[in-house]
């Protein structure tokens, strides 16, 4: 009947849309292209450039290799704080600036935006489940034995660090 086809349609749609999630999840095809400063940047300029946010990129000492488990981690921290820049921000400018220094690879990636309160529990201005991407890019960094922090101030906008250290993370 036209009802099975339709909730058929349906689920397959879905499985689909799932499948694709899970495979972008997974190591994205930018960082063998381009390698992770080249990947941020070009995220970066071509996500925050339409929304008229001037974006500048800094890097000391990035000239190592990195395993593919760090930089993904970095490249997926830093897509998501682009992205929060992108929806929420209303920025004029961000920057990103990433070094690595005694063993240990940081980051900030910080706007000039709105800011946001956040509440106990990870929300983010009481909104339910707001604070699931931050939540998700403090766990990229746990995972990996290293910390992030988010600082914002309501109309002076946000800042998300990290650090990770490099140590375990260098041949695999």
């Amino acid at each position: 009947s036209g009802t099975a086809i339709r909730r058929a349609r349906r689920v397959t749609e879905s499985s689909l849309s799932e499948t694709r999630k899970l495979i972008s999840d997974l190591r994205p095809t930018v960082l063998d292209d381009l390698g992770l400063l080249p990947a941020i940047r070009s995220y970066a300029e071509s996500h925050l450039r339409p929304a008229e946010t001037e974006v500048s990129v800094f890097a000391r000492n990035l000239d190592g290799s990195f395993s593919p488990a760090m930089e993904t981690a970095v490249f997926r921290i830093a897509q998501e704080a682009i992205n929060n820049v992108r929806k929420h921000a209303g920025a004029s400018r961000a920057k990103i600036a990433l070094s690595v220094e005694d063993g240990v690879f940081s980051g900030e990636i910080a706007d000039d935006g709105a800011g946001f309160r956040r509440h106990p529990g990870g929300a983010v201005g009481g909104t339910p489940g707001s604070g699931l991407g931050l939540q998700g890019m403090e766990e990229r960094a746990v995972l990996l034995g290293g910390t992030l922090s988010v600082v914002s101030r309501i109309g002076e906008g946000t800042t998300v660090s990290f650090s990770i250290p490099l140590r375990r993370w260098q041949e695999s």
